[in-house]
């Protein structure tokens, strides 16, 4: 007699939510496969995609490059007056 091992796919929000845990706690894959009942292979592939996604998402609005010499000078200046390090932008 065949089984039935047809499996329900990984949601979006359920890949999100594995990385997520993955960043804010930093276990390893093969605890976070023990508590999302996911083979760990799987969670390294499904962490490693969705941090592209997001990556790619935000990166524009949150990461934009400064696209003229002041921005950058702007920049450097930040770095000296909140960390007092200087040069920090070569």
């Amino acid at each position: 007699m065949k089984s039935n091992s047809h499996r329900n796919p990984i949601t979006p929000t359920e890949m999100l939510v594995v990385t997520i845990r993955f960043l804010a706690s930093g276990n390893s894959y093969r605890s976070l496969a023990f508590e999302f009942r996911i083979a760990h292979n799987t969670i390294s592939k499904i962490i490693s995609e969705t941090c592209e996604v997001i990556y790619a998402r935000l990166v524009t609005k949150y990461l934009p490059v400064p696209s003229t010499p002041e921005e950058w000078k702007q920049i450097a200046n930040g770095y000296w007056s909140r960390w007092n390090t200087p040069n920090t932008i070569g």
